[in-house]
């Protein structure tokens, strides 16, 4: 599954021009659309698990946060750990009140939520973290409220309705930010959507919405995309301003009101010129592409052996989505992780086939290494080369959402 499945029959490009972070839309789907990718069942396995991090794993209800004491159990251990375990009698008596259970970053402990998010990477070229929320009973989780991100939402069992309030009042609000993002006015249009399993829902950063279960038990992700602006374009440009001698100077506190006006024109030159370069904001999103931290799987037993546990019934999972590939001269050059790994040029194929299909069979990955000029044996010791730098994984076959 991939964002155009999510906003079909609209086309991808149309979506990110015209209605990503611009508008809100519905769009609609059939009720099996979402079938293997989340469940009920996928749900009681995590809250079976123990030790969530504090924040992972909450319960809201009317628009507050249930304290953790109500349905988990906290226990320090001889080394000074807290484990954190779920109470399953006090929990249900909680939900069965109308709360919502929240599980933060359920793409991290799921894999096929763990694909799309990948998927949904490479194409938004930004880091996306999945929610989810179930909801017991006709009420809301949450008050009013904005989020400084966009949300796609997918609507994954029993009937929610979504009040938006339409565009803020205070245009691209920040979360920190000179002034508040003020609520609706009191005469605001209010538009209600009724979400039924299989629809995805787009809402901008900004728009203040209010989320109410009309017939549950009802789940839904959210997929938070938080997307870069000019103040990350402008703190990316300060750390570079230092190569200039004006920019490293002393400001002329001390000196007269001449000075200092001289002073000010000259670094308000320097800045102008540095802001008038067509390639400026490709730079920089291609470092923010480069330096992006890669999601993190472990293939321990492919190691051992220099490839040749990499077996062709394996599945290859690459890791780093927003990785840059490039040709310099004769050598294929990859950008991932803050790092640079230099290739032979006829890696260029291989490379490439993982950086588009993202999850594939060894067997396919060595084909396309072969049709470059690379050996089988070589493919298999560079997949491990990969698997040792935290970009590739090597697992059994997945099936599903890919």
């Amino acid at each position: 599954m991939r964002l155009r499945d999510l906003v079909h029959p609209t086309p991808v490009d149309q979506f990110l021009q015209e209605i990503y972070g611009r508008t809100a839309r519905l769009f609609p789907g059939d009720e099996h659309r979402f079938d293997g990718l989340v469940s009920w069942e996928t749900l009681n396995a995590l809250a079976s698990w123990s030790n969530f991090a504090a924040s992972q794993l909450r319960v809201s209800r009317a628009g507050d946060l249930v304290p953790r004491a109500a349905y988990m159990r906290e226990v320090g251990s001889p080394q000074g750990d807290v484990v954190r375990t779920v109470l399953v009698p006090q929990l249900i008596e909680v939900l069965r009140d109308g709360a919502t259970l929240i599980v933060d970053g359920i793409d991290r402990m799921h894999p096929p939520l763990d694909g799309l998010a990948r998927r949904l990477e490479r194409t938004l070229r930004e880091r996306v973290q999945m929610n989810a929320y179930g909801t017991w009973g006709e009420s809301k989780g949450f008050d009013s409220h904005w989020d400084d991100h966009d949300v796609i939402v997918l609507h994954i069992a029993g009937r929610k309705e979504w009040a938006l309030f339409g565009p803020p009042r205070r245009a691209f609000p920040l979360e920190q930010d000179v002034e508040e993002n003020p609520p609706p006015a009191a005469d605001a249009e209010r538009r209600a959507l009724v979400l039924t399993p299989g629809d995805v829902l787009h809402i901008p950063r900004g728009w203040w919405h209010t989320v109410r279960a009309v017939e549950g038990p009802t789940l839904h992700l959210t997929v938070a995309v938080p997307r870069a602006t000019g103040v990350d374009l402008a703190h990316w440009l300060a750390d570079r301003l230092c190569e200039h001698e004006v920019f490293r100077a002393d400001l002329p506190r001390h000196l007269g009101a001449r000075e200092r006006e001289d002073h000010r024109r000259e670094l308000a030159a320097t800045l102008a010129a540095v802001l008038d370069d067509a390639e400026l904001m490709d730079r920089f999103f291609a470092e923010r592409d480069a330096c992006a931290a890669p999601r993190r799987r472990h293939s321990l037993a492919a190691v051992e052996g220099g490839g040749e546990r990499v077996g062709d019934e394996r599945t290859v999972t690459w890791l780093a989505p927003r990785a840059l590939l490039r040709a310099e001269g004769d050598h294929t050059v990859l950008l991932a992780d803050g790092r640079r790994w230099t290739f032979a040029g006829a890696a260029q194929g291989m490379l490439a086939h993982l950086l588009d299909a993202l999850d594939a069979p060894v067997g396919a990955v060595v084909a396309a290494a072969r049709d470059g000029g690379v050996g089988d044996a070589e493919a298999r010791c560079l997949l491990v080369e990969l698997i040792e730098a935290g970009l590739v994984a090597v697992g059994e076959e997945q099936r599903g959402f890919l």
